[in-house]
């Protein structure tokens, strides 16, 4: 292979190629020597080629004893940008774990990602390369070594992970891709980490003044164009992180930004930016499949938590100064959330007209940047129409349409 000609596809396969065989030996001269590999599942990166080579060679070496097998396959990504990327499987090729993408950079293997968001159900197997056989597993089983799995498990036993039944949201940031391409140049242009930081901080509030019944233990985790949001559900109150979601999506909007997600109930284990579990991948699926739109849907469940009476005389109070008006129905029968009026509506010391005028100015921005390109115009398009309907129902802010 001429490393100078190395492309993502042949990169990826001496990765699944390595994990096969379990010899490291098959992508070592590809990597490039300030080379960086992330997990999903562990916060610290590995940022150096030989750091790599000193943590997976081991790693290996364990994974040869453990007797399972695992399976690392060329696929084809699906979601977001596409592109190959490796699907690892446990037990059998259809019991899929990970999603493994890759960065090449001057002729060299310069990031991979080992991955649950995207999901390797969104991969297409159809790139298989003839001659990659199964091997020992890639996640700890009961005759595995103790190092052996992609899971850093020494944390993973630190937090005693177990699924709870939990509120979640998957949120994809719409054109995303192209604020990292002019953030260099531009860094305020990307200022929606903080804002969500800073929305997430604000739940800390209720625990203080409510006790530890009520607090919703809101948990957040990033994926570069995507986050993933949770919280416990009491029976009081479910309308609270459904608010924290607005305030999120809300502050995302002034700042230029559009949201498209799913909120969900379902299984979740998420503490100390690990998160994984079917609840997930349940509200990825949503937010690929029938979000469609900058909107935010929220499955039946959810809303008919959301409309059971809530019975803290205290919670009951804030609440209600805007939870009538949190939600919102669409014509295709989803509900989603009011990012544009709820929020604004419930701050104090609020500006709504001129909150409203900015997400105003934001979609016919954005409209006026995509009107040659069909498919994202007519998510802004659709965006109009909801801004409009807001206009129309609150002549009190006397903003006009956008035409």
């Amino acid at each position: 292979m001429d490393i100078m000609k190395l492309t993502k596809f042949e990169a990826l396969r001496a990765y699944a190629k390595m994990m096969n065989t379990l010899d490291a030996s098959h992508i070592a001269p590809l990597l490039a020597d300030d080379f960086q590999y992330a997990s999903q599942w562990v916060f610290e990166e590995i940022t150096s080629k030989q750091a790599y080579l000193d943590y997976i060679k081991p790693k290996l070496d364990s994974i040869a004893k453990a007797g399972s097998h695992a399976y690392a396959e060329m696929a084809e990504l699906k979601a977001y940008s596409g592109g190959p990327c490796v699907v690892v499987a446990q037990g059998s090729k259809d019991n899929l774990l990970a999603t493994v993408l890759v960065e090449v950079k001057d002729g060299y293997i310069k990031r991979l990602d080992m991955c649950q968001i995207p999901p390797p159900v969104c991969c297409d197997k159809n790139r298989g390369v003839s001659g990659l056989m199964p091997n020992h597993s890639l996640l700890q089983t009961q005759k595995a070594a103790p190092h052996s799995s992609i899971l850093n498990n020494t944390i993973m036993k630190n937090l005693q992970p177990k699924y709870e039944n939990r509120l979640v949201a998957f949120i994809d940031i719409l054109g995303f891709s192209n604020l990292i391409q002019i953030s260099e140049n531009e860094p305020g242009r990307v200022p929606w980490l903080i804002n969500i930081l800073n929305a997430i901080k604000s739940n800390e509030g209720i625990k203080e003044r409510f006790g530890e019944d009520l607090d919703v233990r809101m948990e957040f985790t990033a994926f570069s164009d995507c986050f993933v949001l949770s919280s416990r559900i009491p029976e009081d109150p479910v309308n609270t992180a459904l608010y924290q979601i607005a305030l999120i999506c809300f502050l995302l909007l002034r700042s230029g930004l559009f949201a498209r997600g799913a909120i969900v109930e379902g299984h979740l284990f998420h503490r100390n930016n690990i998160v994984f579990g079917p609840g997930m991948l349940d509200a990825y699926t949503k937010e690929q499949k029938e979000a469609i739109y900058p909107r935010v849907i929220v499955s039946s469940n959810i809303i008919k938590r959301y409309y059971r009476e809530i019975k803290v005389p205290e919670v009951k109070k804030i609440v209600n100064k805007w939870s009538s008006t949190l939600l919102r129905s669409d014509n295709d029968n989803n509900w989603y959330i009011d990012t544009i009026f709820s929020v604004p509506f419930s701050l104090k010391n609020a500006n709504e007209k001129e909150d409203i005028q900015l997400i105003k100015t934001n979609v016919e921005k954005q409209i006026e940047e995509n009107k040659n390109n069909t498919d994202i115009l007519n998510k802004y398009v659709w965006f109009k129409g909801y801004f409009n309907n807001i206009a129309e129902e609150h002549p009190e802010f006397c903003i006009q349409k956008i035409e």
